[in-house]
């Protein structure tokens, strides 16, 4: 009965450490879980700033672009008279003489 009662109590002894050891493994591995968890998260957050930041980028060279183009249609159709001399050119008495000379 001695014997039997000391192998009882190795092979509790045994399954004891066996599930400590498991429990330990467990913990281990939801340790891991939990950072990797973490480094997804931050991930996904730098991910969706690049995003935001990438975005707002693209709205001001766009608003740019059209801002751009307003301009140089404003400019190119813009009121003025393509009859009169520009300041460089012929101007009163000397414009009269150029086209009836020509």
């Amino acid at each position: 009965r001695l014997f039997a009662a000391e192998a009882a109590a190795q092979r509790c002894s045994r399954e004891s450490m066996a599930s400590k050891a498991a429990a330990q493994e467990q913990e281990l591995r939801a340790a891991s879980m939990w950072a990797r968890c973490e480094q997804l998260e931050a991930n996904r957050e730098r991910l969706l700033k690049m995003h935001s930041a990438s975005e707002e980028a693209g709205r001001d060279l766009r608003q740019w672009i059209l801002t751009s183009m307003d301009e140089v249609n404003r400019s190119a159709h813009g009121p003025r008279d393509s009859f009169a001399p520009d300041e460089h050119g012929f101007a009163g008495r000397s414009w009269v003489e150029m086209l009836e000379a020509f």
